[in-house]
């Protein structure tokens, strides 16, 4: 066997594959990472006839879901990606942030909201809310990447980011379907989802002082 693909462009895309949620990455993104993994990739290459399947569906301007699943399964990565070590560290450093590192203003709005307004009141409030959550996560998701920006950074905030919005709606439809209810379960998805995007704050300030160095 020859030389094969060079192993650390195929690991930017196996961590990549790791965090990303295959139906949600911009073709022209991976194309361009797929695309490096196979310059200079020999022909007898276990992964390279996988790589070329995976490119001529992405050429077609289509997502290779399957296929992509596949080559994650088939080639796991030897060692942790980046990616997914990144996600790790910073779902851990959003369970230890302290209650005045978390408790936003959203949070807190929330609990006086529960305990002060009436029903109609409440409602109205929820209502307005839970449009505004969907709102941010529906206008994020079709936010594109430029292939440049694909880093494990990127795709770890992108994911925790979700996480933290979707934790938000199950707490609004939890009070909003039960709202005479008990609310422990709604507020303990409320801190989770609040935690997750004060994470992705951190993670951005990260960067960014990263970048100043």
């Amino acid at each position: 066997m020859g030389a094969g693909c060079k192993g650390w462009k195929v690991d930017e895309l196996l961590s990549l594959l790791q965090v990303a949620d295959v139906k949600e990455v911009q073709v022209e993104a991976l194309l361009e990472l797929v695309q490096a993994a196979l310059d200079g990739c020999v022909d007898d290459d276990p992964r390279y006839d996988c790589l070329v399947e995976i490119e001529d569906v992405l050429l077609a301007g289509r997502l290779p879901v399957d296929p992509l699943q596949a080559f994650r399964r088939r080639f796991p990565l030897s060692v942790r990606s980046d990616a997914e070590l990144l996600e790790e560290e910073f779902h851990h450093s959003a369970k230890q942030l302290t209650d005045e590192e978390w408790q936003t203003s959203f949070y807190v709005d929330l609990v006086a909201a529960l305990q002060d307004m009436n029903d109609d009141d409440l409602e109205e409030y929820l209502t307005a809310r839970r449009q505004a959550v969907e709102s941010a996560l529906q206008g994020y998701r079709a936010t594109s990447l430029t292939p440049s920006e694909v880093t494990a950074e990127t795709w770890v905030g992108h994911r925790l980011l979700n996480q933290g919005l979707e934790a938000w709606l199950r707490a609004l439809q939890r009070v909003t379907q039960d709202p005479d209810g008990e609310w422990e379960q709604a507020l303990e998805e409320a801190e989770y989802g609040t935690r997750l995007l004060v994470a992705v704050q951190n993670l951005h300030q990260r960067v960014v002082s990263a970048q100043r160095k």
